[in-house]
């Protein structure tokens, strides 16, 4: 599929970004059960699995948690559908530059803790799976997203 037809095809919610390729992107959930009102911690590791270096967006010690909670999106789905009417605070990402990059060697890996605006404290009891949308070079035209593999956790009483 072509960037802009999957860009158009996200718009009205007919598509989901393809699994990365240059990088692994690994998600992981802990605790995999949670009681409600205890949100879990998502964690994500992303791989250089390419022969090259690759540059990225920064996410690591949160340094820019705008920038983060945007381009490393966490979406959250239950009974395989995504959830959009989550409680949320509004995270608009702020002016990116050069010093919001790094270069990921070949084979290289960062670990990092992620956030999301949503209010996972309000999740419902439940059985929920996750995955991260990334877009790991917004300055690129077209800007084509990519997502993690997904994570499953339990909301329970």
């Amino acid at each position: 599929m072509s960037a802009l037809a999957f860009m158009l095809a996200a718009q009205v919610g007919l598509a989901e970004p393809p699994q990365c390729r240059a990088i692994d992107a690994a998600l992981s959930v802990s605790p995999a059960t949670v009681t409600v009102g205890t949100p879990p911690t998502f964690t994500i590791v992303l791989k250089n699995v390419s022969d090259a270096s690759v540059r990225v967006l920064d996410p690591r010690d949160e340094r820019r948690t705008d920038l983060t909670q945007t381009y490393y999106e966490l979406v959250f789905e239950q009974n395989g559908r995504a959830l959009t009417n989550l409680r949320r605070v509004i995270s608009d990402p702020g002016p990116i530059d050069s010093s919001n990059f790094f270069m990921l060697p070949a084979g290289g890996s960062v670990k990092t803790a992620l956030t999301t605006p949503i209010d996972l404290r309000s999740l419902p009891e439940g059985k929920y799976s996750a995955h991260i949308r990334i877009t790991l070079n917004p300055l690129t035209r077209p800007v084509p997203p990519c997502r993690s593999g997904r994570v499953s956790f339990t909301v329970a009483k």
